[in-house]
């Protein structure tokens, strides 16, 4: 029983290369791994944040088209006012000059 324990033990520098080979493969693959998840966890995250940056923008954007909606459309009520506010001037005008003109 010895003999078969101590051809057990006994292993080829071939096998032992082999089977150290495999392990300091396993571990570089599993560090490999391990820097590929955080790269991407940091890339989630920047992902996130550059889509929140991208929601912003587009809500200012929109923001800003509604408030230029707005704006036109205020101004264009008001240059209809300031027509309406010139007619009315000129109809006073004129029936005071009638007026006038009867008075006379």
């Amino acid at each position: 029983m010895s003999s078969v324990k101590y051809d057990f033990m006994i292993i080829s520098r071939d096998v032992w290369d082999s089977c150290r080979d495999h392990v300091k493969n396993d571990l570089i693959i599993g560090y490999q791994g391990k820097q590929a998840t955080r790269r991407l966890g940091k890339d989630q995250t920047e992902l996130k944040r550059m889509r929140h940056e991208k929601e912003d923008a587009d809500n200012v954007h929109q923001e800003k088209q509604m408030l230029e909606e707005t704006t036109m459309e205020r101004i264009i009520e008001m240059e209809r006012a300031l027509v309406n506010t010139n007619s009315m001037g000129e109809t006073i005008n004129s029936l005071l000059n009638t007026l006038e003109m009867d008075n006379v």
